[in-house]
């Protein structure tokens, strides 16, 4: 029954994400024809680090699933809902269609404006450095010149809401940041999107609170497939707790 279970809820993940991403595009083509324009700051930005890495092996949704299960099983536990997936931007569709040659053109800004406003309707709250990342690779640049990231954080900063934290900057997303909610997105994260670092304080505070682990950063980092705790994610962890902690009680008073 626990196998069935497990296999009804990834077919549910995979039908979910699929239907998500073509209502995405759909809207992402309105805005095309709708001729939607912007115009085209900031500084250099460092390439994923290649090398020995802490991270574990990529899960199945299924293993993922049966893993926290078991763990807060004994706690009467939530039901895993397929909203605490990454989906990632996969930029599928006429839409979302790159040109590089184009890039630096003030005529290409309406068309920088879709694919930004998607990966962070997709993937936000998301770091600057993710943002630039995504929109740099899909255009196939090998390289992050200050250019580059200085006409994507300029068109995004313009059309996003911004949260500046000790690590960076993060885009939120306008619905999100209505909804006064941060996602706690725990499955289906990459070894990119593991990194501490490029997830908000409140989607930390989400996380912890979700899956009732009390501030363990240990089981933070398990529960994310992070096999090596290093004291510096330690660190990131604790401290995001506690800045989102404080700044949840503010809001309250």
């Amino acid at each position: 029954h626990k196998a069935a279970a497990l296999e009804k809820l990834d077919e549910a993940l995979h039908n979910h994400l699929r239907a998500d991403r073509e209502d995405r595009e759909k809207k992402a083509l309105e805005k095309v024809s709708a001729g939607e324009s912007h115009e085209s700051h900031i500084e250099n930005t460092e390439e994923v680090a290649e090398g020995e890495s802490p991270i574990a092996q990529e899960f199945t949704v299924s293993e993922r699933v049966a893993d926290v299960s078991a763990s807060h099983e004994a706690e009467g536990g939530h039901a895993i809902d397929v909203s605490h997936s990454y989906l990632m931007s996969d930029f599928n569709g006429n839409a979302y269609q790159s040109d590089p040659d184009q890039f630096y053109t003030p005529e290409y800004a309406s068309r920088l404006v879709v694919m930004i406003d998607y990966v962070v309707d997709t993937e936000g709250p998301i770091h600057e450095d993710i943002l630039v990342r995504r929109i740099a690779r899909h255009h196939g640049f090998k390289r992050l010149g200050p250019k580059i990231r200085e006409i994507i954080l300029e068109i995004a900063k313009r059309r996003h809401e911004i949260k500046q934290e000790q690590v960076g900057l993060f885009f939120w997303s306008k619905s999100m940041i209505n909804a006064s909610q941060a996602p706690a997105r725990y499955l289906d994260r990459d070894y990119e999107m593991r990194n501490v670092d490029y997830i908000c304080d409140e989607e930390i505070r989400a996380i912890d609170q979700f899956l009732t682990l009390r501030g363990d950063a240990a089981e933070f980092a398990h529960c994310l497939g992070i096999s090596r705790l290093t004291q510096s994610m330690r660190n990131r962890i604790e401290s995001a707790l506690s800045v989102a902690a404080d700044a949840a009680t503010n809001s309250e008073q």
